[in-house]
């Protein structure tokens, strides 16, 4: 239905450095993941009652941000 899911679980990963961080939402769905290196990130969400969600290849340069939405689907 497009609404916040809170508490997913969310895990960045970059294999090509062996580097996974993980952070939960909060009550908005939104999360932060902080202090991440550049290179090349994969994102998968996840939270009971959902199937698991993955979002690949989102490439961070030194001092950028970036926005990923995640989707979950019952």
């Amino acid at each position: 239905s497009g609404s916040a899911v809170p508490n997913a679980k969310i895990t960045a990963s970059i294999s090509s450095m062996g580097l996974q961080r993980e952070v939960t939402s909060n009550e908005n769905g939104e999360y932060v993941i902080p202090q991440i290196p550049p290179g090349v990130w994969n994102v998968t969400a996840r939270a009971n009652g959902f199937q698991t969600a993955n979002v690949e290849k989102i490439t961070l340069n030194i001092a950028e941000r970036a926005v990923v939405n995640i989707k979950l689907s019952v």
